[in-house]
């Protein structure tokens, strides 16, 4: 039948439309084969195709409506939108959910640090020793624009990019010199105890009043001083007294996880007070008991398995969850950076 002015060119349009886009090879040969169907009915083949649709009077006027395709493809992509809007408006509902019951639990201690320190605006205010620490280093300071192109930021020449500890001679002088160092072991933790304080109450203020826990409660330079104190006053320092012992076993246990080398410092301290309580004065070979655990058994400086075993150790714990990447990574003698890339490793191992 030569009745080719009869074929509907427009079904023959949305027919050949899923012929060219059909969404899969299934869906574009059933369209063939209607295609060739509705041709053969009119004595036409598929090498008439392009013919037909470029007749006279067939082509689309620019207000006909969008094509089929361009439709479905604007309502799969409104779908996701609101697919993704509705996920998010339900992670956003959970986070102040689980916001609100935490500021609940931790309301008492947020209004005692306000109690303490007037506002939540001293609560970040530098405190005299930070403020020395940092003038003492200010030779050394400089904004680095060369490390991230784009971003500018302050940084101390002679600062490793590494863990706490790696700085330079000069400049851990420099900071050991701003405040005077502690020289028992009852002043070392006593400052210990003031640089833990304050990060605590900067983390848990920030955290109380936006959600987002700052990670670098200190400056770096205060950061190092921090650590530098930390070691006197956990591991380095004899103890000289029971209440010193006391002390140090409190500030360990606090941390959450056990050591067996400060442990063992820990029986050393024990073993020369309870001689010295005995004799009235400090036994040599009580003494020098702790000496062999730090000098003829030294203990080596973690390497960074060890370090990571420790910082999972940890994390797993209710109270290492609680705490900031920047207390953490104080703990170890670590960098931040560190303990996020562990915390995430354990977070997409847990079923």
């Amino acid at each position: 039948m030569a009745a080719s002015e009869k074929i509907n060119i427009e079904r023959l349009r949305a027919i050949w439309a899923l012929v060219v886009s059909g969404s899969t090879e299934g869906e574009r040969d059933n369209a063939r084969g209607h295609a060739e169907k509705l041709l053969e009915r009119h004595g036409h083949s598929l090498s008439d195709v392009p013919k037909l649709l470029k007749r006279k009077g067939t082509r689309r006027k620019t207000t006909t409506p969008p094509d089929w395709y361009d439709q479905w493809e604007d309502q799969v992509r409104r779908e996701k939108e609101d697919l993704q809007r509705r996920e998010e408006e339900a992670r956003e509902a959970e986070r102040k959910s689980w916001h609100a019951k935490w500021q609940a639990e931790h309301k008492a201690e947020y209004e005692e640090i306000l109690a303490r320190f007037g506002s939540s605006e001293q609560v970040f205010k530098l405190n005299a020793m930070e403020e020395a620490i940092l003038e003492s280093v200010k030779p050394w300071r400089f904004v680095d624009k060369t490390s991230h192109p784009g971003y500018e930021f302050v940084n101390w020449r002679g600062r490793s990019r590494g863990d706490l500890g790696d700085w330079a001679d000069d400049i851990l002088d420099a900071i050991k010199g701003a405040v005077p160092m502690p020289q028992t072991l009852a002043e070392a933790m006593a400052e210990a105890d003031v640089w833990d304080a304050l990060g605590h109450a900067r983390w848990l203020v920030s955290k109380y009043e936006t959600w987002d826990a700052i990670e670098e409660t200190f400056e770096p330079p205060v950061s190092q001083r921090d650590w530098l104190i930390r070691k006197l006053a956990d591991r380095d320092m004899p103890a000289e007294t029971l209440e010193d012992v006391i002390h140090r076993t409190r500030r360990l246990a606090n941390r959450g996880y056990r050591d067996d080398y400060e442990l063992e410092l820990l029986l050393a301290d024990l073993m020369r007070v309870q001689s010295a309580s005995a004799a009235g004065k400090v036994e040599d070979p009580c003494y020098r008991q702790r000496e062999d655990v730090q000098n003829e058994h030294p203990r080596p400086p973690l390497s960074a398995r060890e370090r990571r075993v420790q910082i999972e150790r940890i994390l797993q714990t209710e109270k290492g969850r609680a705490m900031s990447l920047r207390q953490i990574a104080r703990m170890f003698g670590a960098s931040p950076a560190t303990v996020l890339s562990i915390r995430n490793k354990i977070e997409q191992s847990a079923p």
